[in-house]
């Protein structure tokens, strides 16, 4: 969020527990759960499109790390990190380019321990 780029984020567990998030944003379960299966299977993916919070996004490109969906100018980034799963939106003037590099360096950081998620948390500290 810092950058600018990404204007509304969430942090979620493998299993789409929500860490972290703007506020007021929530990744629900029945959106999340579409998403997760699409790391691995991107067929309803490109088929049916990605829902989040009521808004229908149409999928652009998918990889077992990255997501990218698009409604009109804006879009969703949804990336696999260590353990957990970035979801976040940006709107124009952002491009999607600046977007993705965005949630690729965070996701980066996550992997490298630079963010530690729950899961990392060590009971000693």
């Amino acid at each position: 969020l810092g950058s600018g780029f990404i204007t509304t984020a969430a942090v979620l567990s493998p299993e789409g527990v929500q860490f972290a998030g703007t506020v007021g944003f929530k990744v629900l379960k029945e959106d999340f759960d579409p998403m997760a299966k699409a790391f691995h299977d991107h067929s309803d993916l490109f088929r049916r499109g990605l829902t989040l919070n009521g808004k229908k996004y149409v999928a652009i490109s998918a990889n077992p790390r990255i997501i990218h969906c698009k409604s009109g100018p804006s879009g969703v980034i949804c990336m696999r990190a260590l353990h957990c799963v970035l979801v976040g939106l940006y709107f124009p003037p952002v491009t999607a380019p600046q977007a993705v590099g965005t949630m690729e360096s965070v996701a980066d950081a996550i992997n490298d321990g630079v963010y530690r998620t729950e899961k990392d948390a060590d009971p000693q500290d």
